[in-house]
């Protein structure tokens, strides 16, 4: 049972790792907001196009930056659970992220806004890393979350199944990277609360 539950916890940390959240929610926003992905793949052409790059910077370069560094020994673990070890990798998903922000900026995509969002928050949690292990997925996930319930808000949407789903991810997600002793719980709790609240002041 306790092979099984690490198992559990380890796929829903790959499966929710901050390098997948942008495409994540760049695919919720489009289904959400724009009455699903049908009609998205005939009316908006741009779809697929921005869904690449999004992709591409934030997630393939960072997770393959990740994967150089522990090919050439910069880093000892993929998973980088050393807090050290997450400087560089950070630092090249900053870039990474605000090369994608320069060109939905140039392109019009209104997605560029919340891109600059994710950077305020890499940006400062890679700070916060220099003096004290805080988790990127909580961070990532509570950004999310955020984003979806201001859009919702905006739009004037109350999707109340999507935000319970979203919360018990967000619980499951925490409890896995706690089971996986890559975090404990202030680290968790800080991490969301960041997340989640740092909407509010951009």
């Amino acid at each position: 049972m306790k092979r099984y539950s690490v198992l559990f916890s380890q796929l829903l940390s790959v499966v929710f790792h901050p390098f997948f959240i942008p495409t994540y929610l760049f695919v919720l926003c489009r289904v959400l907001f724009f009455n699903g992905l049908g009609r998205i793949m005939y009316l908006y052409d741009s779809f697929w196009v921005s869904l690449f790059f999004i992709c591409l910077f934030t997630a393939v370069i960072p997770l393959l930056s990740v994967l150089i560094l522990y090919k050439t020994g910069q880093v000892t673990s993929i998973a980088l659970k050393n807090a050290k070890e997450r400087r560089y990798p950070y630092l090249i998903t900053l870039i990474s992220y605000a090369t994608l922000a320069f060109l939905l900026y140039k392109a019009g995509n209104p997605f560029c806004f919340y891109v600059y969002f994710a950077i305020v928050c890499l940006a400062l949690v890679a700070t916060i890393n220099l003096v004290w292990k805080i988790s990127a997925h909580m961070t990532a996930f509570g950004g999310l979350m955020a984003i979806v319930m201001f859009q919702s808000y905006v739009m004037g949407l109350n999707p109340y199944i999507l935000f319970a789903v979203l919360f018990t991810l967000a619980g499951l997600i925490a409890s896995a990277r706690i089971r996986l002793e890559s975090h404990d719980l202030p680290q968790i709790l800080v991490g969301f609360l960041l997340g989640f609240s740092l909407l509010l002041f951009l």
